[in-house]
């Protein structure tokens, strides 16, 4: 029978103690044993007594049914013994609040109720509603509920306090709820001291009580405890009055004088307001009490010091720069103290708060040579800012800027004018005479505040429109000479690759992998056949990019500048032709260079552009310089893994768009990737989203008709030989990595994930041993089992491994267990040796291979496979991006059937954690942010040896 314990908590003596309830009939209680499993390293066992009616538990919960719990009304209550085990002070901070069941167990009434008090007492500790102060037992923080929203909520938490929170039926649940408020904040605050330096003496009095302070034992001095009181009092407002105090400050009148009035509320109904000038006299009972509230709040409140010395204060007058004080500083100290306080809505004028208008003007002053006249032209400009709800004009805005007054009143509401960050608004624009309408897009990047809206001139708006909004308005038709049909959404991309270049901005094709990018981009090409393009690709897909030209646009003339024969920088120019398509590899383009930048192309594409993702590479400062006209990239991955990355590919295809990478960063890719600033993400989003197409072929909105793509875990058990390497691996790794200097440990962590892999893959990929691989891998065995199946089904397989070595060892062994042919590509190979491979794949002919094992780098990107409806990923890799593209090899037009992803997965090992690893980056990716190995190699050493670690459980029997 499994026991299913329903966790509670109570709180005694200024601890949190754990018991349970079990829900076996004849135990009734959890046992000590059982409970010192469930919560690891107690401090403490003991017995505490739990409220009964007629011998029945009093736990209102979800076992209620259980037992007929009923309530303590019951005339007939009792206590009964029950064991119980107190919660460390690590397990509250790191397990309380994010815990849902305990190892299985429920969770109880009593022990989710805890989980509210503690949020409730970190949002305390968060706004500082504490102070120190001492009793018999040393020194503490005393938790204020003196503010009247704060006190709301604890009377409502009060409310919803089950029964089994309190050690004794006798106990005031106000009480209880309060003192754990109080020692939960207490835990919170004491744990953070002792993880910083405290310069403390321990000589003076005052030393040794805030050393207590930090949760170590120390004595309180009675000259300490007597200063502390009267420090305490003078600071204490009455609670138990039915009224509180409210301070008001009125609407100035016309001359311009605020005014500030003292009241009184009504708690029970907050509309009952009475001006003190009508209690005063007909009050004299509340005078004394009234008098000592007031000193309490002239503590902190200069205008109220001074009203001290007024027989009867109700009302005061204010200039303007009181007023601002008090509303600024004033109002929020007294809130803290528990008093009310009303003031009219402030909007405070700060820079990131603005929302700018730019309107642009054309006057036809100014003519630039280019081929758009909305990407290239000056325009002469006005602007406006919104403050709050109301929008100034240039003018309007500028004088406010000059006026002394801190508080004007604009729409009828008041703002308060921050003149250092208007300024930088004017002088931004003073700086500027005119505008392109290309640094209005990027004022984002190149201003501290948000350009909102643009307004063009008639002329532009349905470009401008079009250029923000991209709804795939005026869709071209095929070009002539293009060979094939396309699909509707490739004739949108075709569209917007030719409405960038008419108005002058380069772009991102980012469309999902499968959905035909490297067709739009000839498609484009062929609708331009006066121009002179060069297409720079990964050297794999160089046969791909000639077959697809020679297919759908056999008019276009192809020059193909690779290998040893191609044209020498001399004779470039010579040799190739005025219109057509020169393609080239990402080394040959930073090889030749000098003959690349010779001439200037009309249009350069770039093929998995993330080849240029780091900025500061040779390969990518030499492409970078390729002159042009206009500048597309191609990828399905555009923010792959970090912002310099999204950076150096918007930095291609618009020279300067982003800024420098020194400013976009401090800007946009540390608060981002750091701080996760959304308002940040948000305005980059914005910058950024014209630029980029992407489609995903899972909108069936884009595609309607593209098969299903599941993707199925493979879990395996290591052999007792890749045991007992796995675990040699990791005690030489760990010793190297504990020993090794700062300089070597990436490095050596890095050889170890790449030994434990190779260990998970097959003994043979690591040992490097020509043995056949037999019953030596569990991956191997759940490899055969999968192919038998395939093979019986018909069906074609694609197998990546991250391994070229691995490759030839399965190519080699499925081979001889199966008897079949079995294809091998791998970066080795030339080109046309790869393409004989893939063309002999994808035949129709009975005798085609049905089993293709690919080296994931050579094979993962930019070729077509789609007579493959099976894709298994032998080992795991880093990127959940790289793993889709090399899926994508089949998923992907073209593919008539369902797509299985199999992902092995070896039990027990690295691999099981790197594959939660994994899943997380994808979310990451989402968010625009990603740490990809380096956050492996940034480990302590004991979550190194925890992430290597072996799961013996886990082996093969």
């Amino acid at each position: 029978m499994i026991l299913m314990d329903e966790i509670q908590l109570s709180f005694i003596e200024n601890q949190l103690f754990i018991w349970g309830v079990s829900s076996d009939p004849s135990e009734v209680f959890t046992s000590n044993a059982r409970l010192q499993q469930i919560i690891e390293n107690t401090p403490e066992q003991r017995k505490l007594d739990i409220p009964c009616v007629d011998n029945t538990l009093i736990v209102p919960s979800s076992m209620q049914l259980a037992y007929g719990q009923y309530t303590l009304s019951h005339e007939k209550t009792r206590s009964y013994s029950v064991d119980c085990v107190a919660l460390s002070e690590s397990f509250i901070i790191q397990k309380l609040l994010t815990m849902e069941t305990v190892q299985g167990r429920l969770l109880g009434d009593s022990f989710r109720f805890f989980q509210m008090v503690f949020k409730f007492a970190i949002s305390l500790v968060n706004r500082q509603r504490y102070a120190p102060y001492f009793n018999d037992s040393g020194s503490f923080y005393l938790i204020s509920l003196d503010n009247p929203d704060d006190y709301e909520l604890f009377k409502k938490l009060v409310k919803k306090a089950p029964d089994s929170i309190k050690a004794t039926a006798d106990e005031k649940t106000e009480e209880v709820v309060k003192n754990a408020i109080g020692h939960l904040a207490n835990v919170l605050i004491k744990a953070a001291l002792s993880e910083k330096e405290m310069k403390l003496s321990n000589e003076t009095e005052t030393d040794k009580w805030l050393i207590g302070l930090t949760g170590k034992k120390s004595i309180v001095s009675s000259k300490v405890r007597q200063g502390l009181t009267e420090w305490q009092k003078d600071r204490q407002i009455n609670q138990e009055s039915d009224f509180l105090i409210l301070f008001r400050v009125h609407d100035p009148d016309a001359e311009g004088n605020w005014r500030l009035s003292f009241n009184l509320q009504s708690k029970k109904d907050a509309s009952l307001i009475i001006r003190l000038d009508e209690v005063w006299n007909k009050k004299p009972t509340a005078r004394i009490q009234l008098i000592k509230d007031l000193s309490v709040a002239a503590k902190v409140s200069k205008i109220i010091e001074t009203q001290m010395y007024t027989p009867n204060p109700y009302l005061v007058n204010l200039s303007e720069e009181e007023a601002v004080n008090f509303m600024a500083k004033d109002s929020f100290f007294l809130k803290e103290m528990g008093f009310v306080v009303h003031i009219p809505v402030i909007t405070h004028a700060k820079l990131n708060e603005f929302r700018v208008t730019v309107r642009l003007i054309n006057n036809n002053k100014y003519i630039v040579k280019g081929n758009s006249e909305l990407g290239k032209s000056l325009f002469d400009f006005d602007y406006a800012v919104s403050i709050g709800d109301c929008e100034v004009s240039q003018k309007e805005f500028a004088s406010l800027c000059a006026q002394k007054r801190k508080l004007v009143n604009l729409g009828g509401k008041w703002v308060e004018l921050n003149k250092e960050d208007m300024s930088k608004v004017i002088d931004f624009f003073e700086e500027r005479k005119t505008l392109t309408f290309q640094d209005t897009m990027r004022m984002g990047v190149l201003a501290d505040f948000d350009v909102s809206t643009i307004e063009v001139p008639e002329k532009f708006r349905d470009d401008f429109d079009n250029l923000l909004h991209y709804g795939g308005k005026n869709v071209l038709e095929a070009p002539n000479g293009f060979i094939g049909e396309l699909r509707h959404y490739q004739l949108q991309g075709i569209s917007w690759l030719s409405f960038m270049e008419k108005i002058g901005f380069g772009g991102i094709l980012a469309d999902d992998m499968g959905l035909g990018k490297t067709v739009q981009a000839i498609a484009y090409i062929l609708s331009n056949k006066r121009s002179k393009s060069l297409i720079v690709c990964p050297t794999s897909v160089i046969a791909n990019w000639q077959r697809e030209l020679a297919r759908f646009a056999p008019s276009l003339r192809t020059y193909v500048h690779h290998g040893q024969k191609r044209i020498s920088t001399k004779e470039f120019g010579k040799g190739i032709p005025d219109t057509g398509i020169v393609l080239t590899s990402y080394a040959i383009a930073r090889r030749d260079q000098e003959s690349l930048c010779s001439m200037r192309w009309d249009t350069v594409f770039l093929d998995e552009a993330q080849n240029i993702k780091n900025p500061h590479t040779k390969q990518t400062v030499a492409i970078a310089k390729i002159p042009s006209t206009i500048r597309f990239c191609l990828t399905g991955t555009p923010i792959e893994n970090r912002l310099s990355e999204l950076w150096s590919i918007l930095n291609f295809v618009n020279p300067g768009f982003l800024s420098t990478w020194e400013r976009f960063r401090d800007n946009f890719a540390e608060p981002i990737e750091l701080e996760n600033d959304s308002h940040k993400q948000e305005i980059l989003r914005k910058i950024i989203s014209p630029f980029i197409l992407r489609r995903l072929k899972t909108d069936k909105k884009i595609i309607s008709d593209l098969p299903n793509k599941t993707e199925i875990k493979e879990y395996c058990y290591l052999t007792k030989e890749q045991a007992t390497l796995y675990q040699a691996v990791v005690d030489e790794s760990m010793h190297k990595i504990e020993t090794c200097e700062n300089k070597d440990r990436r490095a050596i962590i890095m050889a170890a994930i790449i030994k434990l892999k190779q260990v998970c893959n097959h003994p043979s990929n690591y040992l490097k041993d020509s043995k056949k691989l037999g019953e030596r891998s569990g991956k191997i065995e759940r490899l055969r089992e999968l192919i038998e199946v395939i093979l019986k089904n018909e069906e074609k397989c694609l197998i990546f491994t991250q391994y070229r070595e691995m490759g030839a060892l399965l190519e080699a062994d499925l081979q001889n267990y199966f008897s079949v042919p079995v294809c091998f590509l791998h970066g080795g190979q030339t080109p046309k040796i790869r393409q004989q491979l893939i063309d002999l794949f994808q035949s129709d002919a009975q005798s085609s291979p049905k089993l293709f094992v690919l080296s994931l780098k050579a094979g993962g990107i930019g070729i077509n496979l789609t007579k493959a409806n099976r894709v298994i990923h032998f080992d795991r890799w880093w990127n959940p991006a790289v793993e889709n593209q090399a899926t994508d090899r089949a998923f992907r037009i073209g593919q008539k059937k369902d797509v299985f992803a199999h992902k092995f997965i070896t039990l027990g090992t690295i691999e099981e954690k790197i594959d939660q690893m994994i899943e997380r980056k994808v979310a990451l990716s989402d968010s625009l942010l990603s740490h990809g190995e380096a956050a492996i190699t940034e480990l302590k050493n004991e979550q190194l040896r925890e992430l290597f670690s072996l799961r013996k459980e886990m082996l093969e029997e």
